[in-house]
């Protein structure tokens, strides 16, 4: 695993994306999301949105792929920027 910096929120991702997530997917991204993980892992069913570089870090390969598989829904090719989806165990 890189260096990665930031803490962002489901809010500041709409914002970095140029999108307007719906209220369940905004509810389930704050609901999933875990706001301290220095040098702690990541608990079961917790995600971190980095800033930089812009990626969502989930816990395991299954959140990964339902994140994954929301943002696809919002048409990834009209995102102001590009970022990724990864996983630690």
């Amino acid at each position: 695993m890189g260096i990665y910096l930031g803490n962002l929120t489901p809010k500041d991702l709409e914002r970095r994306l140029g999108i307007t997530l719906s209220d369940d997917d905004k509810q389930w991204l704050s609901d999933h999301r875990q706001e301290v993980v220095n040098n702690t892992p990541l608990e079961d069913g917790k995600l971190h949105i980095y800033d930089i570089p812009l990626i969502i870090i989930c816990d395991v390969v299954e959140t990964a792929i339902t994140v994954r598989d929301m943002f696809m829904n919002y048409g990834p090719s009209s995102f102001k920027e590009t970022f990724q989806v990864g996983w630690e165990r």
